[in-house]
């Protein structure tokens, strides 16, 4: 594995010995940058740390982090149950990657907004997809919004 590369620029200050002798002990290859003690600072003012200060160092910097995911198209977002009437509140991703409420009981037994199926055990689920719906509670009851 190639040695990490590491740019120091010390600004003709105490840096110029003590700073490349450390990182190459540390491991790192140094490339020099104003490595030469000169109190009269030549190469450019003391604060690198201000923009403009550091007109010779290397102009690297890492990529910019990619932008955030889309928001999935509207056909693709599940209406949410209403949480208030449910006893559980327990969520999956399915295979199309959609975050689904988990099969839940209703407080009043009533078929909650968004349910797809009610399971044999009581429960309702909000699968979008048949293949697996209900399969932890007994099977499918009755489909009721989603195709048979």
């Amino acid at each position: 594995m190639a040695r990490p590369r590491n740019g120091l620029d010390a600004g003709n200050g105490a840096w110029s010995e003590l700073g490349p002798a450390l990182f190459e002990a540390l491991g790192f290859r140094v490339h020099r940058l104003f490595c030469a003690i000169n109190g009269a600072f030549p190469n450019r003012p003391p604060d690198c740390a201000r923009a403009g200060n550091a007109p010779g160092a290397p102009r690297t910097a890492p990529a910019p982090p990619p932008p955030p995911a889309a928001p999935p198209p509207a056909s693709s977002v599940q209406r949410a149950p209403d949480k208030n009437g449910l006893l559980e509140h327990k969520y999956y991703t399915n295979s199309s990657g959609q975050r689904i409420h988990a099969p839940a009981h209703t407080q009043t037994g009533d078929v909650p907004p968004g349910a797809s199926a009610q399971c044999r055990d009581g429960s309702y689920s909000f699968s979008t997809h048949r293949r697996g719906t209900c399969s932890r509670h007994g099977g499918v009851a009755e489909w009721l919004g989603l195709a048979k």
